[in-house]
């Protein structure tokens, strides 16, 4: 695609300021490896959008994924509980939803929604994945109806925050 281009987040200013309506960043809170890294992608997010417009980013969940890796015998807790605080080398990088709507208040971005996209499904995805269609459906709507619940959305593995750049 022509108009396909390859950034680091960090630094997009290969685009002017005020550039987009809406500024997707989906995957790349999953890998920087600090809040200072994050906040600094957001800003430059919110710099490239236009004053009014939206900022979608996603982010991984720490206690979801401790509680979806947690090896039987609790094996690699430790690991687990070094991810939080950057003190282990892994690919991913989650954060928690009070952290990430940190780095986005730090970032200057209004937050609009901060949703548990997913609720408990990865957690339970041998249970969703094998319940009926009508289950399943009902399984949805109770994602939907509380998926911005504070008390749940750090167990979702994925969070979407969406955010306005003030106009």
């Amino acid at each position: 695609m022509a108009d396909t281009a390859v950034c680091n987040v960090l630094d997009l200013s290969r685009f002017e300021a005020n550039s987009f309506d809406v500024v997707l960043c989906m995957g790349a809170m999953y890998h920087l490896p600090s809040d200072e890294d994050k906040t600094q992608a957001i800003r430059e997010c919110v710099r490239v959008c236009n004053p009014g417009g939206l900022v979608v980013l996603s982010y991984l969940n720490y206690f979801a994924m401790v509680a979806a890796e947690l090896q039987d015998g609790l094996t690699n807790l430790d690991h687990l509980i070094a991810t939080i605080d950057n003190k282990d080398d892994f690919l991913f990088t989650p954060t928690t939803p009070a952290r990430i709507e940190k780095c986005v208040r730090d970032a200057g971005l209004a937050i609009l929604h901060n949703i548990g996209a997913d609720g408990l499904s990865f957690v339970l995805r041998e249970k969703v994945n094998t319940a009926t269609d009508e289950v399943f459906d009902k399984w949805m709507d109770y994602i939907y109806k509380y998926c911005e619940e504070p008390n749940i959305i750090g167990y979702s593995q994925h969070g979407l925050l969406i955010g306005r750049k003030n106009p």
